[in-house]
């Protein structure tokens, strides 16, 4: 009876720390790899930054529209764009202009434009 009674209290004893470490395992596991755990909130931040630049590369480009519409505008019209636009648009210069199309979407890290057909 005496080493069912050991037995006994040592279960007694013992289950309540294991179940707690069993707990704590459990719970620091999923704080480090679980769907809101430190790992995916790292994964979240660096998705954040991306987007971020994202939106500041669009926020450039936005205000360089708005800035060449802003041109366009019949209070300030700059003629010089119209007559960019006419010339793209409709296909139309004198017989011995020389026209030179700019790719401005290759060149956007030094903000430089190159003639198409070539690279900066």
């Amino acid at each position: 009876m005496t080493a069912a009674f050991n037995l006994h209290r040592f279960l007694r004893q013992a289950v309540p720390p294991l179940a707690a470490g069993a707990a704590l395992v459990y719970f620091g596991y999923h704080a480090i790899h679980g769907d809101r755990g430190a790992i995916a909130f790292g994964k979240l931040e660096q998705e954040l930054r991306l987007a971020e630049a994202q939106l500041a590369e669009l926020r450039v480009e936005r205000q360089a529209i708005e800035n060449r519409v802003r041109l366009l505008q019949p209070q300030q019209l700059d003629a010089d764009l119209l007559e960019e636009r006419a010339r793209l648009l409709l296909g139309l210069g004198h017989p011995d202009d020389a026209v030179i199309f700019f790719d401005c979407s290759t060149g956007q890290e030094s903000g430089r434009c190159s003639p198409l057909g070539q690279t900066p």
